[in-house]
């Protein structure tokens, strides 16, 4: 397969676009079995083979995306499609499901041409070559370098990886960039609760009196900690719903981090409110119990 899409303008049978609109698709040049190889089932139709050389009818594989925006969601199984430029018509082979070529969640048009009928348009670029193995990956590639290199000595192979690697490297943008975020995120749940801890105790301190009396009159300690941490909550609580609110206004501005996980994922909103609500009454229930510890007598005698 080439080493990357590129982006052409297209004609589609029975499609006629509508004023200004410009009919833009991506494309790729793969060999044979190319969706058998990276285990891509088709829709409908057929796989490239080793008999779709350049002197056999022009085949071309369409994505999903194009089947439901250019020819209402029928197979186009058959019919014809024109890249603007090239001399030829091209016969619609197979339909693949859309695949997530660049870790984005809006998959557009996409089309797959056989390499050994465009030979011409796919070297000038580099190439990779995508080999399944029945054993382990990382254990097969000096076996795969030394059958290329027994083909000719003089062809270069480089970067040999696994697709597990390839896609770890392809991904690291977003690692360091989730990194990061949680990295702040764990400073700030610290800074939170040193800062509730601090604010506890100082209400504590100031209440010293009324808690002696709480407990002089009979309350029971459970309810002075209940009461105490209820309090810490409640503004905690509020933070929570106004940042619950900004984020979902937000969303779209750490989209580019997020894969294969929606920036409205109810799940996670959901976890990381229990896990705020944790840390708030983690950091509040310390300075509570110790409020339970107040000698009423010498609280009063104090004042």
């Amino acid at each position: 397969m080439s080493r990357s899409a590129q982006g052409y303008f297209a004609r589609f049978e029975n499609y006629q676009p509508v004023d200004g609109e410009e009919v833009r698709v991506e494309a790729n040049f793969v060999g044979a079995d190319y969706f058998t190889t990276l285990g891509i089932p088709l829709l409908s139709g057929r796989d490239f083979s080793a008999r779709d050389r350049e002197e056999a009818m022009q085949i071309a594989v369409v994505n999903q995306t194009i089947v439901e925006r250019y020819f209402g969601g029928q197979d186009p199984t058959g019919q014809q499609l024109n890249i603007i430029g090239w001399e030829v018509d091209m016969t619609i082979v197979g339909v693949a499901p859309d695949v997530n070529h660049a870790l984005r969640d809006d998959q557009g048009p996409f089309v797959y041409f056989p390499l050994q009928q465009h030979a011409n348009r796919a070297v000038r670029r580099s190439a990779y070559v995508l080999v399944a193995t029945p054993v382990d990956a990382s254990n097969s590639l000096a076996s795969i370098r030394s059958v290329v290199r027994s083909l000719d000595s003089r062809l270069p192979v480089s970067n040999l990886t696994t697709m597990t690697n390839r896609k770890a490297e392809f991904m690291m943008p977003q690692r360091m960039g989730a990194l990061l975020l949680s990295a702040l995120g764990g400073l700030t749940a610290l800074l939170t609760v040193i800062g509730i801890f601090g604010v506890v105790s100082y209400i504590i301190a100031r209440r010293r009196r009324e808690i002696g009396i709480r407990l002089a009159l009979g309350a029971e300690r459970s309810g002075v900690v209940r009461m105490i941490t209820a309090g810490a909550s409640r503004p905690i609580l509020i933070g929570i719903a106004t940042g619950i609110v900004s984020s979902f206004g937000m969303s779209r501005l750490i989209a580019a981090f997020m894969y294969d996980i929606a920036t409205t994922d109810l799940a996670t909103y959901g976890v990381i409110t229990m896990g705020l609500n944790l840390v708030t009454i983690g950091a509040a229930y310390l300075p509570a119990t110790r409020a339970t510890r107040i000698d009423p007598t010498e609280s009063l005698r104090a004042e």
